[in-house]
């Protein structure tokens, strides 16, 4: 659609714990428009990025310990070798509703799945082993 058009969650997964199902880790994916109001750095839109997605993918540890799948959903690096900054900005008084709706829309996500931490580990392992050339985290989700 256009720029003005809102982000969009499209996958929330809850990770529980193989031993007491208790959850251990939240990881979305969604889209948004770089040129869309409260995203984008410039005053005026680049007229290049009319056509243009930008995909994103969040994790939050609901705890400290070491996850099963943190090795393969991080690519074998730390999450803070990998992280970015948010498109929002690092400072958090920039975030508005706004860029709020740009970057994750208005409505829930397209699919929630709970799954346990052993059964995504090895979906992801063997869709690394198939095609290993397309194995980073959000094009495996």
């Amino acid at each position: 659609r256009n720029r003005s058009s809102p982000g969009r969650l499209l996958l929330h997964l809850v990770i529980r714990d193989f031993m007491n199902g208790v959850p251990v880790l939240d990881v979305a994916i969604g889209v948004f428009h770089p040129s869309a109001r409260g995203i984008r750095t410039s005053i005026r839109p680049d007229p290049k990025h009319n056509d243009i997605r930008h995909v994103w993918m969040a994790v939050r540890k609901r705890n400290r310990s070491v996850s099963l799948i943190d090795n393969i959903l991080y690519d074998g690096k730390s999450l803070h070798d990998i992280a970015n900054d948010s498109p929002l900005g690092r400072n958090k008084r920039c975030v508005t509703n706004v860029n709020m709706r740009a970057l994750f829309g208005e409505r829930p996500p397209i699919h929630t799945i709970c799954i346990q931490e052993s059964e995504l580990w090895e979906k992801l392992s063997n869709a690394k082993q198939l095609k290993p050339e397309a194995a980073h985290a959000p094009a495996l989700l």
